[in-house]
């Protein structure tokens, strides 16, 4: 099925350039408004604790503010101000489906009131509730009245933020972002691939599959919201997954395809070799980077399935471009890319570095090993939380509102620690209880329900933070009042969160590592090589997670990269991070090791095949590493951290893997191991024998007949035209 696929674009190139033609058109009518269906708040577990709380806030209109305004260099003790804002409460109390307005002059917020106004009298706060229930597009329009009516007061400086804005201002931060990237990345890499393939027309094919991957990506998220939730997250890593592999895949193709030139064929037959040799790796790599990214499925929230499937839908698209699109075009335009120069000796370099490896086996293995352990150690201190206003640029008000409470009102911005208890009557005790839990700083009754009894607690340090977490815990254990609590708020929304994540995270796990090991399994014929595999991949990413904690956690990287640090890793970022990455470096792993099997297959020389394996791939996965690094390193000029992280740790990772594990590591474990490494059980020898993926040798090759475009076979070892 897949040799009549993409044999097809190599018999009608111009019937395969018109299917193509009329996908991007329609990616680019439809794929268009993906945007503006993606959801843009994180979902996590909705059974915890903390969820319960949060939806019971929302049921009572006493969530967090969904349009938070602050009016800042202002006399609080002008009446005219007051009244202004008393004004305002007044028409926002009558406009449809606004639940709550609170101020610092409203009589309803009590002893609370000193929160809404800054410690200097020079600053005062507006928070409204609104209801959540609305259609999705009903709310933004509520939203964008809501911050019209705001920003009518008469004050110096107005600024509006809130969770909703704060959505809205995500999304547009993310295009603006995905928007640079892309500015950057194609130039930059199409000088790059100039080099690597030495000619402009080569280099450009690359990126011309690379532009059907951006609107393709948008177009598969697109048919997702159809039928699903999709996560803002998921854009980000398609439009990132698609840009990396498409040109990577090409680089594959487009390389073998000019090394079977070198070799004196015409342009059907190379292409033709180039299908059935590289293109069942590219099939391969798209499998196994398709099963890593299923891992995603596996865990909770909205976050990380809608991720898992946009993703492996764009996999699956450049798979589909590399094995058709592809040699479509280089059907037209191969005689105008120049052969290989030397294509003999274009790896010779590598299998020098091989060579010198191997007669330094264990102290090189000792040494990359440990070194990894060190970049590895500062992840041991990570700090996962859950991504805000921080995350933002500064240049947005929603990030200017979050700094000036921190700096100068009341709760330095935090969000309290909040109890739902199941009680109207006197809990007077409750408070004592709660005030002399360590790290509490205050505690007091917010409002009373018919049925409930609503309870902030301000602890000490920031809402996510070390102490707040202690005190959620120390709660929920200890206090027994008589009645049924739940605690929430954002330090128990983040345990609850983080442990839902990591309640999930052996099965996908599991579900990765069985998958990957029986595929590896399937390529290789052997046991150990799948493990070592792993293991390999294992320790290059926690040095990669390392090396976040200490650039964006620590800051050390805030320079370089213009942001300030939040003090913490989201918590979404390492996972995300890790699927990708992995499936990435799986993709190297596929394409070393086929070629390695093949040699060790030919010749039974463990050390002459990784050799020679390293001399034939190494300039290939190094091209395609440094220009998939490019493509990753673009996104870390985004202005939102949580961008920064995932183009950092993904162009880390991806180096990483390339340069010190695939071309340094691999071949001192392989020579330690010997032909150790091609051991497997003789019934799994067997069930090898029988099932297991390999790519075609020269015998029987399909090649093309100029004179009908029929395929006919050639029983030659050396193809030839008949």
């Amino acid at each position: 099925m897949f040799s009549r696929y993409a044999t097809f674009a190599i018999r009608r190139p111009k019937a395969a350039l018109g299917v193509w033609a009329g996908f991007l058109v329609l990616a680019i009518v439809l794929g268009a408004g993906a945007v503006d269906r993606l959801s843009t708040v994180p979902v996590g577990d909705t059974s915890t604790e903390s969820a319960f709380v949060e939806d019971t806030l929302v049921e009572l209109g006493a969530s967090s503010a969904d349009v938070v305004a602050l009016y800042d260099d202002i006399d609080l003790t002008n009446p005219t101000l007051a009244q202004e804002v008393r004004s305002l409460d007044e028409r926002l109390s009558l406009t449809p489906h606004v639940a709550n307005v609170s101020h610092t002059w409203d009589p309803d917020v009590g002893e609370q009131a000193p929160l809404f106004s800054s410690t200097d009298g020079r600053a005062t706060l507006v928070a409204v509730v609104l209801d959540r229930s609305l259609p999705e597009a009903e709310f933004d329009e509520l939203v964008e009245a809501v911050e019209a009516e705001l920003r009518t007061v008469d004050a110096p400086t107005t600024l509006v933020g809130g969770v909703a804005v704060l959505d809205r201002e995500s999304v547009e931060q993310t295009e603006r972002d995905l928007q640079r990237a892309e500015l950057i990345t194609l130039p930059v890499v199409l000088v790059a691939a100039v080099f690597v393939f030495g000619g402009l027309l080569a280099a450009s094919l690359p990126l011309a599959i690379a532009l059907v991957a951006i609107p393709g990506s948008l177009f598969i998220l697109w048919l997702l919201t159809l039928v699903t939730e999709v996560q803002l997250f998921a854009l980000n890593a398609a439009t990132m997954l698609g840009l990396g592999l498409a040109i990577d895949y090409a680089l594959l193709i487009v390389y073998r395809f000019r090394e079977e030139r070198a070799r004196g064929l015409d342009v059907p037959i190379a292409l033709e070799r180039t299908v059935r040799t590289a293109g069942v790796t590219v099939l391969f790599s798209g499998v196994t980077v398709a099963l890593a990214l299923g891992g995603f499925l596996m865990m909770s929230g909205n976050v990380f399935p809608s991720i898992g499937m946009g993703s492996i839908g764009v996999v699956i698209l450049a798979m589909l471009a590399a094995t058709s699109l592809l040699p479509a075009m280089l059907r037209l335009v191969g005689h105008r890319i120049r052969p290989m120069k030397n294509a003999a000796d274009s790896g010779a370099v590598f299998g020098r570095v091989a060579e010198m490896v191997q007669r330094r086996a264990g102290i090189v293995a000792v040494v990359i090993a440990g070194g990894l352990i060190v970049l590895a150690a500062p992840f041991a201190g990570v700090r996962l939380q859950i991504p805000g206003a921080e995350s933002l640029p500064e240049s947005l008000e929603t990030r200017q509102i979050l700094d000036i409470r921190d700096e100068r009102f009341p709760t330095g911005g935090e969000d309290p620690i909040t109890i739902v208890a199941q009680t109207t009557g006197d809990v007077g005790p409750l408070l004592e209880t709660i005030v002399a839990v360590p790290n509490v700083t205050g505690a007091q009754v917010r409002f009373v329900t018919p049925d409930a009894t609503i309870i902030d607690v301000l602890p000490e340090g920031t809402a996510q933070g070390e102490r707040a977490e202690a005190v959620v815990q120390e709660l929920r254990r200890d206090l027994d009042p008589g009645y049924e609590i739940a605690v929430g708020g954002p330090a128990a929304e983040l345990i609850d969160q983080r442990d839902a994540l990591f309640s999930r995270v052996p099965w996908a796990l599991a579900f990765v590592a069985g998958s990957t090991l029986i595929l590896l399994f399937l390529l290789t014929g052997s046991v150990i090589m799948p493990f070592k595999a792993m293991a390999m991949n294992l320790l290059s990413l926690t040095a990669t997670f390392g090396l976040l904690v200490w650039g964006f956690q620590d800051g050390n990287l805030s320079g370089l990269l213009g942001f300030e640090s939040p003090g913490f890793i989201g918590l979404w970022n390492p996972f995300l991070v890790f699927f990708l990455a992995f499936g990435l470096s799986m993709d190297y792993e596929v394409f070393l090791l086929s070629r390695i099997k093949e040699l060790h297959d030919q010749t039974g020389d463990n050390d002459l095949a990784v050799t020679i394996g390293l001399q034939k791939t190494g300039r290939v996965i190094t091209s395609a590493a440094l220009l998939i690094a490019l493509v990753f390193g673009a996104f870390a000029t985004g202005e939102s951290i949580d961008m920064k992280v995932l183009g950092v740790g993904l162009a880390a990772a991806i180096l990483i893997d390339a340069s010190i594990v695939r071309m340094l590591f691999v071949p001192a474990a392989m020579k330690l191991m010997g032909e150790w490494n091609w051991w497997a059980p003789a019934p799994l020898r067997r069930f090898h024998d029988r099932f297991g993926l390999s790519e075609p040798g020269d015998d029987d090759l399909v090649v093309l007949d100029p004179a009908d475009d029929e395929l006919v076979v050639d029983d030659n070892r050396e193809p030839s035209l008949v």
